[in-house]
């Protein structure tokens, strides 16, 4: 679909005919790259929630519990399967958006807030793997770290960054995920203590 016909500078119905045909190969061009986009983005994101239920499940499978035991696990599971139905229809929202962008609520955040619910979902995929898994103390404890962000994208993307951390990060390591507030701006980090990323690839990270 990359290619295109040659079109005979003529002025007349084949030159027209030609140019039509290579601007129907553009449109299908662009539509299957963004099913291809759609596929990478659908399974990228569904993955770590689905991990997440996954662990929770086994770990509270693995010894007997009490009952309040249980529902904190089934609770957790709740919560990720709510995530992965308002994930599927932002993914569904994506996909049929002839621009192919996706509207964003902009409001003011606690990133702060943010990490720890991150944290707190992964808790139980990093002690499956046996890696310390912690919010960095990067201010006074509690501090709160505004932005004004898209909460569920932000959350997203840490929750993307975080599996990756912790699955790119031997047994005995840790993961610290933080947000940092200073000068009007609002930092946040996801760092490990795992083989790192290759520097060929960091040119196309983002």
């Amino acid at each position: 679909l990359s290619r295109r016909i040659a079109v005979p500078q003529t002025g007349d119905e084949l030159q027209r005919m030609a140019q039509a045909w290579n601007d129907v190969l553009g449109r299908l061009d662009v539509a299957v790259e963004r099913i291809r986009q759609f596929t990478s983005d659908a399974s990228h994101e569904l993955r770590t929630p689905l991990a997440l239920i996954r662990a929770t499940a086994e770990l509270a499978l693995r010894r007997e519990r009490n009952t309040e035991g249980y529902r904190t696990s089934l609770r957790q599971i709740e919560h990720e399967a709510e995530y992965m139905t308002a994930l599927t229809e932002s993914l569904l929202t994506l996909a049929r958006a002839d621009s192919g962008g996706l509207g964003m609520t902009m409001r003011s955040t606690d990133l702060n807030e943010l990490v720890h619910s991150v944290v707190q979902q992964n808790a139980a995929l990093a002690i499956e793997k046996g890696v310390t898994l912690r919010v960095g103390t990067t201010g006074p404890a509690g501090q709160a770290a505004y932005a004004t962000a898209d909460a569920s994208g932000i959350g997203r993307i840490l929750l993307i960054l975080v599996d990756n951390a912790i699955k790119h990060t031997p047994a005995g390591g840790s993961v610290t995920v933080s947000a940092t507030a200073a000068r009007a701006r609002v930092t946040l980090a996801v760092e490990d203590t795992g083989e790192g990323i290759p520097e060929a690839a960091l040119p196309h990270i983002f």
